[in-house]
């Protein structure tokens, strides 16, 4: 008879909603470099009062609803977070791949035309520069050239279009 009573009360709390509740964890997130600005905004359950915590694949933790992390290396991160609706004991938690890059490089060129009728064009990058960049130049004919030099000269197969 007592075990009967309690899976009465057990059905009631399932009856209440609280055991049923729906409620879901989202992440969104912002990369410049290796800072990120993460929200657990379009989760459901942040309305009411709630906990956030989240983890951000690198042993470190935050709580909160709008944390920032820097990362202290490029790489891909597994980071979750967990939010709990404390009105309802709601739980929900939601993972996902957050990929950071140190790298700030801009990829951008120029060209001249030197020979119309030798069909020769110059490219010049105007993007980033170093003395340690190698530079791999696609001209879409089918061949490539690979430099330390920010700039290169081409001449294309076929016939001149003057």
């Amino acid at each position: 008879m007592q075990s009967v009573f309690t899976l009465f009360l057990l059905a009631g709390l399932l009856f209440t909603g609280k055991a049923n509740a729906s409620c879901t964890a989202m992440i969104r997130y912002q990369a410049t470099k290796l800072a990120v600005a993460f929200s657990d905004s379009g989760s459901t359950g942040t309305s009411d009062p709630h906990a956030t915590s989240w983890s951000f694949g690198d042993s470190t933790f935050a709580t909160g609803d709008n944390p920032q992390h820097t990362y202290s290396k490029s790489g891909t991160y597994h980071v979750c977070v967990t939010v709990t609706d404390t009105k309802t004991s709601c739980t929900a938690s939601y993972c996902t791949n957050v990929t950071v890059n140190n790298c700030s490089l801009i990829s951008s060129f120029s060209y001249a035309v030197v020979s119309v009728s030798g069909r020769t064009v110059k490219f010049t990058s105007t993007g980033s520069s170093s003395s340690t960049m190698k530079y791999e130049w696609n001209f879409e004919d089918g061949t490539t050239d690979t430099t330390k030099n920010d700039t290169v000269t081409h001449k294309f197969s076929g016939t001149a279009n003057a």
